[in-house]
């Protein structure tokens, strides 16, 4: 598939999946994702693969817990034992499979 297309199509499913997330979370969501499809839009090829897997399985996620379909609502965060909220990092780290999060309390 042409990596312009991969790209139009994977970012207009993620700005649908936002739909169904509250306003100010999907203000904050949909500005991320232009940033960074803005920042890729020129990148290296050899960028783009990992590029696109993240992404695709931030779409999944989001299709999860929506229902699969783009109209539920999401879910609230996960809770650790103690009954923090856990947030995902946005910011990738050196290992590109490396997921991190930490307690807000």
């Amino acid at each position: 598939m042409c990596r312009n297309v991969r790209a139009v199509l994977l970012y207009r499913s993620i700005l649908k999946q936002h739909r169904a997330l509250p306003d100010k979370m999907r203000e904050l969501g949909d500005a991320y994702v232009k940033t960074e499809f803005g920042r890729h839009k020129n990148a290296e090829p050899k960028f783009l693969g990992p590029f696109y897997t993240q992404w695709e399985e931030y779409l999944r996620i989001l299709e999860e817990k929506s229902g699969g379909g783009g109209g539920g609502g999401a879910s609230p965060p996960p809770t650790t034992k103690l009954g923090f909220p856990i947030i995902a990092n946005p910011y990738p780290s050196s290992n590109p499979n490396a997921i991190v999060v930490r307690a807000v309390p």
